[in-house]
């Protein structure tokens, strides 16, 4: 085990001597692990260590343990412990965020706030061989690409992960072997965390019925997509000086250099475009970039709205990604102002207040699919039941929330209102608008769930493709 992590530090390149470096402990196997190797391997790699340990405020008996666990150990190790306290369900409820994705973003803003505040060179985690295995499954299922596919890096930025290649087992019996207690975790057994279901329920069926050694396949899988993900990454380094321009707010591409590259290339291309305006690759998906591709074989004057108020179009001899309401002041981006953008069939969840609700999208051609139509109509488990003209809609559609140029069509001939006039009209208090969601296509409004639809993109006699959209309360 200490031989293994030894050899993946110095192929990665993971540290230097003199490395000040801050550790992730939580309390649990893990994370006891990595302190206890790396303060072993520390001399050697001439490191400088430090802890730090957030606090959840879940099960707070528990949360305490771990907290007082965990400085008893860096005090016997000589290491410096910082206890970081997050209500972490808390934050979920502000932000909109499940509790695992809150606990995930508080654990890594303490890590890189106590890096800022020592000066650390890098950020250690605990992730082992089944961390990777988990999360190349759940990249899968969400729908990623080949840079999903690649799972965990072992260096990402400051943050390495030295344990990634370790088995639990390896890890359980080095701590067997040096005798060194750690913490059990009683949430990790309870599967209404995606993570947990996987790990508990999904891939023990697999191993059993399928491939015993899937997690190592899927280790695999991932090394092998890494491989393929950064020699692509080097040829899309030398097609963008050919192919696009970065501006602040804009991203151009040259139609005709664009398409001379083999189409893996321009898929990442598109990416990386959508990415430098959203700041990241966050629910960035296929559908995105395909919308976007259409665009370089479309007429001049065509465009597509997209997630993160991105605006993408088409201008003779050129594809142009930009920033929605030009010239306008666009809010700063936050959880609070996050977009979701809709696939067609597909389905989403959105937290409303305290309760979380699950909307499903489906197409239907009333001449075909008639009966079938009004039986879904009809069942009561369907919560509420939506219809609209799809084939009017020109954009993609987004669940977000309010953002200024905002509008909803008020009847057949088209009359316009602001949104804002709406809200003030509905004497909607002014705290509440931008907690409202709002199904959009660009700036107009298609229906906000619990006041109204846009009769705009009702259904008529001439309508081909009925959009049929479901909603009722999600489980937590």
């Amino acid at each position: 085990m200490k031989r293994k992590v030894r050899e993946t530090i110095i192929q990665y390149g993971m540290f230097r001597r003199g490395d000040r470096v801050v550790l992730g402990v939580s309390g649990g196997k893990d994370s006891v692990c990595l302190l206890r190797i790396l303060e072993e391997l520390r001399e050697e790699f001439g490191l400088c260590l430090y802890v730090v340990h957030v606090h959840h405020k879940i099960r707070e008996k528990e949360a305490d343990r771990d907290a007082a666990f965990t400085l008893k150990l860096c005090e016997e190790q000589n290491i410096p412990c910082r206890i970081t306290v997050c209500d972490v369900p808390k934050l979920a409820q502000e932000s909109g965020m499940t509790v695992e994705e809150a606990g995930r973003a508080a654990r890594y803003q303490a890590f890189y706030q106590e890096a800022e505040r020592v000066g650390a060179d890098k950020i250690a985690v605990a992730h082992h061989k089944n961390d990777q295995a988990e999360t190349v499954l759940l990249h899968l299922f969400r729908g990623a690409s080949v840079n999903g596919l690649a799972g965990i890096r072992p260096v990402s930025g400051m943050l390495v992960r030295p344990l990634l290649f370790c088995s639990p087992s390896e890890i359980t019996g080095y701590l067997e072997s040096i005798r060194q207690i750690y913490c059990e975790d009683a949430s990790n057994m309870e599967n209404v965390y995606t993570r947990n279901f996987l790990r508990n329920e999904l891939i023990p069926e697999i191993e059993e019925r399928i491939n015993p050694n899937v997690q190592e396949r899927l280790c695999g899988l991932a090394q092998d997509m890494a491989e393929w993900s950064d020699y692509v990454s080097l040829q899309c380094d030398a097609a963008q000086n050919r192919v696009l321009k970065k501006e602040e707010k804009r991203v151009t591409f040259d139609v005709d250099a664009f398409l001379k590259e083999p189409f893996v290339i321009q898929k990442e291309l598109v990416m990386r475009g959508l990415s430098y305006l959203a700041e990241g690759r966050k629910d960035l998906t296929r559908t995105h970039v395909s919308a976007v591709l259409d665009l370089f074989t479309g007429k001049t004057g065509r465009k597509v709205n997209l997630p993160y108020r991105i605006v993408a179009w088409r201008s003779y001899e050129h594809v142009m990604l930009g920033l929605l309401y030009p010239g306008k002041k666009v809010p700063e981006k936050s959880e609070n102002q996050r977009e979701i953008a809709v696939d067609v069939p597909g389905s989403c969840r959105l937290k409303s207040g305290e309760e979380l609700y699950e909307f499903s999208f489906s197409l239907c051609q009333p001449e075909n699919e008639k009966k079938t139509f009004i039986e879904m109509m009809e069942k009561k488990n369907y919560g509420c039941t939506k219809c609209f003209d799809y084939d009017r809609i020109n954009s993609m559609l987004v669940f977000r929330h309010r953002l200024p140029g905002d509008y909803l069509v008020l009847d057949f001939s088209g009359h316009r209102q602001k949104l804002k006039d709406y809200f003030i009209n509905e004497k909607i208090p002014k705290e509440q608008r931008d907690q409202i969601w709002v199904l959009a296509s660009g700036p107009e409004i298609i229906w906000i769930p619990g006041y109204r639809e846009s009769p705009g993109f009702f259904v008529r006699e001439e309508t081909k493709r009925i959009l049929l959209i479901t909603g009722k309360p999600a489980a937590v």
